[in-house]
């Protein structure tokens, strides 16, 4: 059996994928956001600060680190 460790920010692509169809009705928006160096909660705090919006507003759909 041959495998190899993966060290190389290259080497780690996380796509999340919806389990649905996002519904084009209602109060709501959905955001595809690429990172590079930050982590989801920094934006999350970021989006917050300058918006209008609450935490509990935003929805996201996986926690990945900043690498």
């Amino acid at each position: 059996m041959r495998f190899a460790f993966k060290s190389q920010l290259q080497d780690f692509v996380v796509d999340e994928l919806l389990d649905f169809v996002p519904d084009t009705k209602g109060p709501f928006h959905y955001f595809r956001i690429e990172k590079k160096g930050i982590n989801t909660m920094d934006i999350i705090d970021h989006l917050c600060a300058h918006s209008s919006l609450t935490r509990k507003e935003i929805g996201i759909a996986g926690l990945k680190d900043k690498k």
